[in-house]
């Protein structure tokens, strides 16, 4: 299993049974990028998160996967500016429009 951040518009309805992710890594080491945002164990919103460790969300690695490739919802991260930054400026629009992010677990070969 490995985690990844549901970042499509809750109600977007596209008829399709898949949604699109960002992937989270667990290497830290990774944040070092513009689109890339560190979720710490330590804040509020990263015990939110689910996560067991402090993570980055990878915003520039992006993957459209199967709903029956999630596993489960492990946990929320409200709207965050640092999420939506990276995307605005990677598409230079609003690219997300949701409330609150769901982090999941992705089966280990559904990307």
């Amino acid at each position: 299993m490995r985690p990844a951040l549901i970042v499509q518009a809750d109600g977007l309805n596209t008829g399709l049974p898949q949604l699109v992710v960002s992937v989270i890594s667990s290497r830290t080491v990774r944040a070092n990028h513009a689109s890339r945002v560190l979720v710490s164990r330590a804040t509020r919103e990263g015990r939110q998160s689910g996560l067991l460790v402090d993570s980055v969300v990878m915003t520039d690695n992006m993957a459209t996967v199967a709903l029956n490739a999630i596993s489960r919802i492990i946990g929320t991260l409200p709207t965050m500016h640092d999420v939506d930054a990276p995307c605005v400026t990677r598409w230079e629009s609003r690219c997300l429009t949701i409330d609150a992010y769901r982090v999941t677990e992705l089966e280990a070969d559904a990307r």
